[in-house]
């Protein structure tokens, strides 16, 4: 839950650091250090969130399946 909440978390940053001063919310015209900052917080928390559901979903598909038991 809190993997999903990271991506959510940051793909909203991300989203905000990139229309900042389309939406009002930039200091000044352009690319300012807090924008690039903005998006590169963003990444490193999808990135993560990513490889965190990505490992989880993998550890619980072979359970989940149902695979049969190996014959002798």
């Amino acid at each position: 839950m809190v993997d999903w909440l990271l991506l959510v978390a940051g793909t909203s940053l991300g989203i905000i650091s990139l229309l900042a001063d389309l939406i009002g919310l930039g200091g000044f015209p352009g690319f300012g250090w807090k924008q690039a900052l903005g998006v590169a917080v963003s990444l490193v928390l999808v990135g993560v969130s990513t490889v965190r559901i990505y490992r989880r979903e993998r550890q619980e598909a072979p359970e989940s399946r149902g695979s049969p038991e190996p014959r002798p």
